[in-house]
């Protein structure tokens, strides 16, 4: 229903309006239960951990309104290495889901198996939803959900193999920070759990020297992140790395 309305509310500038109406009450509230990655027991509360702690928020599954922290229920309770986060995994068979979840279909075309990967919602402001959307200022969780990633759904963990997995970034900055969040913490983090750790990770950033940025990559990725301190270029013709043609020359079509 989304893509069926997102012309009309970007002409109208009324995108909020609209999310927020009862209307699109009931995939809003489906689209956020389905992003939270811990369900505390006895709680109407559930959460969306992030590996920048600055984007991590909560959300009430009963009167659906959002925080950053409770006074009865502390960050620590709720991620601990007892109670991991756990994969966000849209249920396939539920139609809401189909309606709320924007998706890439592929054709494996040796055994004929339709694989699906979630992609950001076609909708709003390429952010989380709500993002850009009153009164969330007042419940001190608009900036939360400005640099939120929560919104980018990971391929689901089907035990679907792969050759290789790579992960490129084109503008890294270091591992641990970055304009609103390090890129290279988060995807690695958050795709893990998943089941993808990245064999092959390459990243490019202009402003940071190659000795500043290994400092900063944990021990484990040492041998497998390729690091690149230069700009990527936006064309073939451009000078400089053209991602598009780097990624179809040094992967394989399985990979």
């Amino acid at each position: 229903m989304w893509l069926q309305n997102i012309s009309q509310w970007e002409k109208d500038r009324s995108i909020c309006e609209n999310l927020q109406s009862s209307e699109q009450a009931e995939y809003l509230h489906k689209f956020q239960t389905t992003l939270c990655t811990h369900h505390p027991l006895a709680s109407a509360w559930c959460a969306v951990d992030d590996p920048y702690a600055y984007a991590r928020y909560l959300y009430n599954t009963v009167d659906r309104t959002y925080a950053t922290n409770l006074p009865d229920l502390s960050w620590e309770d709720i991620v601990s290495p007892s109670h991991p986060p756990q994969p966000v995994v849209p249920p396939p068979e539920e139609d809401i889901i189909r309606q709320v979840f924007s998706r890439f279909y592929f054709l494996d075309e040796t055994t004929g198996e339709v694989y699906t990967e979630y992609i950001e919602p076609l909708v709003s402001h390429l952010r989380h939803p709500l993002a850009l959307c009153p009164p969330l200022p007042e419940w001190g969780i608009g900036r939360v959900l400005m640099l939120s990633r929560s919104f980018v759904v990971p391929p689901p963990p089907s035990g679907r193999s792969f050759p290789k997995t790579y992960y490129f970034d084109a503008g890294s900055s270091i591992w641990d920070d970055g304009g609103g969040g390090p890129s290279l913490k988060y995807f690695t983090t958050v795709w893990k759990r998943h089941g993808i750790d990245f064999d092959h990770i390459e990243a490019w950033e202009g402003t940071v020297g190659t000795e500043e940025f290994y400092a900063t990559v944990p021990d484990n990725y040492k041998n497998r992140t390729f690091f690149h301190s230069e700009y990527i270029a936006s064309s073939p013709e451009t000078n400089g790395t053209f991602l598009p043609l780097l990624i179809l020359n040094s992967t394989d079509k399985e990979d």
